[in-house]
């Protein structure tokens, strides 16, 4: 036994050396090892939640569709009754030069916002 004791004083360093190699080829598995990852179980509450939330969605969309529609009916119509309005004062003026340079004025200030 002191012949291993003596060996082992004279080769310390070999111990040494294995030792910190065994150590760091350890924590070298323990740092670069991927966590497990868990599913997580499906959660009811949150189906649920999105499917209102979808259907609230599609309500919107419809919604706002139906108002675009309305507007643009609503400016169409109004188009087309400025212009038989247009016509009608058309057909008047045709006939006398002072309602015709009078028709256009109002044109002028109808285009320039003036009323």
């Amino acid at each position: 036994m002191k012949a291993a004791w003596e060996w082992v004083k004279k080769h310390w360093q070999i111990f040494v050396g294995v030792l910190i190699a065994a150590l760091g080829a350890f924590f070298y598995v323990e740092v670069t090892r991927r966590p497990k990852v868990v599913p997580l179980p499906e959660n009811p509450v949150k189906e649920e939640a999105e499917k209102e939330a979808e259907e609230k969605t599609l309500k919107a969309e419809q919604t706002a569709l139906e108002a675009k529609t309305q507007i643009a009916k609503e400016h169409e119509e109004a188009i087309n009754k400025h212009l038989e309005d247009a016509k009608g004062k058309t057909e008047e003026v045709r006939q006398d030069v002072d309602k015709t340079n009078e028709f256009l004025k109002n044109v002028g200030k109808d285009i320039r916002g003036g009323g």
